[in-house]
């Protein structure tokens, strides 16, 4: 069925096209919107990228792995912004090839490879994590994807890899030990080597991160307060809802329980790597939807699989049957490569120009440090990334001390005496607060305008004395 690619030219063009059209499809929406083309991650990695660099040594500053790796780049000279931008994109591509990789190497099979990475350039899945900006996670996948490299061939940079898993993304760290753990069973060769270097990894990374560690372990795994709600939102990772995730991966689904069913015992690590990603999403761990993306690789990895052997089988059938399918496939391939496209030139951006420029202009209207309380936890990120200010938002950052009740009472306050009363609060931090309602919210300005204490300052920003 592939054997018109057996000429050398032809599969290398078939690998580039597929290659420039992933990178079409992840870089279309930064050059047309620039620095908000992504989800409201974007500021507060550049919040991190700038203040952990700045604050150096600074002991008081809460804990995050994530900063060695920004930090290393911004002591090579690099800029925040390519940092942000251009190291993602470029982490992206890293991801790209370090998958055709190890489906070429595990399956031996260039062909199996090539329908792997198409998969992967469709997947809506993929770009949307892409497009949610996880940097960290986003890192976490492309060392997990190393690291199957390393244990394949049992180097010992395997710990390196874990260990900056465990930095950068403990979580990540925990799913993937939880997956060595259990294949370390099935490979009697490698058990040795699986717990060797797992445990070196984790025991040098709690070392050098214990606080960031003792942070997970305290906030997250021994938190006995945490409610069913905060487990459907920001516990569950705040990612894409199931029914969403199923109906992104349809178009391969078949595929991948057909290859799944027929080489399991083949490729036992991601038959693994699988059951477990499946198996924790169903039980809905702690940030679980973080693992739609990983589940979704298995998924493309098997369908892979399938794709191609139900093609080999059909390509020894009648000549018609064959031709059938192979238009069939000219109309998946073509109708998938449209949808995608169609899906990234139709996708919002969570704030407008006008929001942007608004926001990016509070650095030079206001004296730095002052405290800007943001309606909504929408604009939340975008100020505390591009603005040098204390921000408030909801149930955002380190100075929001209202409760869920009291942010309603002021989303719908009728009167200035509540908000007064309300804003008063924030008075052990400052005299003078700023409040950001944004495009959307212009409506909350005529209910500042009642308040004797409040005056309309920018477009979308007022001051308040307290």
């Amino acid at each position: 069925m592939f054997s018109f690619l057996n000429k050398k030219n032809l599969y290398i063009l078939f690998f580039w096209v597929i290659i420039f059209f992933y990178i079409f499809t992840h870089v279309f929406m930064y050059f047309k919107y620039g620095q908000i083309a992504f989800g409201y991650d974007v500021g507060i990695y550049r919040h991190y990228i700038i203040g952990y660099f700045e604050k150096f040594g600074d002991g008081t500053l809460v804990p995050l792995g994530f900063s060695y790796f920004s930090n290393f780049f911004r002591f090579l000279g690099f800029s925040v912004d390519f940092i942000a931008y251009y190291l993602y994109i470029i982490l992206s591509l890293g991801v790209f090839f370090a998958f055709y990789y190890i489906v070429k190497k595990f399956t031996n099979n260039k062909y199996i490879a090539l329908i792997a990475i198409f998969l992967f350039s469709i997947s809506v899945v993929q770009f949307e994590f892409f497009w949610w900006y996880y940097y960290r996670n986003f890192i976490a996948l492309f060392f997990i994807l190393l690291s199957f490299i390393f244990l394949q061939r049992k180097s010992f940079f395997l710990v390196f890899t874990l260990f900056i898993i465990a930095i950068i993304h403990p979580i990540s760290f925990v799913f993937i030990m939880l997956v060595g753990f259990v294949y370390s069973f099935f490979d009697k060769d490698s058990r040795k080597f699986i717990w060797f270097t797992g445990l070196i990894s984790l025991l040098s990374s709690v070392l050098i991160n214990f606080r960031e560690w003792n942070v997970y372990l305290l906030d997250y795994f021994l938190n006995k307060n945490i409610n069913a709600v905060e487990i459907n939102g920001v516990y569950s990772g705040q990612f894409l809802e199931n029914e969403f995730f199923w109906k992104s991966v349809f178009v391969y689904l078949p595929f991948s329980i057909f290859g799944f069913w027929k080489f399991f015992k083949k490729y036992i690590l991601f038959t693994i790597f699988t059951l477990i990603s499946s198996i924790l999403i169903s039980v809905q761990v702690l940030f679980y939807k973080r693992i739609f993306v990983f589940f979704d690789i298995s998924l493309i990895f098997f369908a892979s699989i399938g794709i191609y052997d139900f093609f080999k089988f059909v390509s020894l059938k009648k000549k018609i049957l064959k031709y059938i399918f192979i238009f069939f496939t000219i109309v998946y391939v073509v109708v998938e490569s449209f949808y995608i496209v169609n899906y990234i030139f139709n996708k919002n951006i969570l704030i407008s120009k006008n929001d942007f420029s608004s926001i990016k202009s509070i650095e030079d209207s206001l004296p730095s440090g002052s405290y800007v309380l943001s309606f909504s936890s929408e604009y939340g990120p975008w100020l505390y990334g591009f603005t040098n200010m204390n921000i408030i938002a909801p149930g955002l950052f380190e100075y929001d001390i209202w409760t869920r009740d009291q942010w309603g009472l002021f989303w719908y306050a009728n009167n200035k005496d509540n908000l007064n009363t309300l804003l008063s609060s924030y008075s052990v931090f400052t005299k003078t607060i700023y409040i950001y309602v944004g495009e959307k919210f212009t409506f909350f300005g005529k209910i500042l305008d009642k308040s004797d204490n409040c005056i309309n300052f920018d477009k979308y920003l007022w001051k308040c004395e307290l």
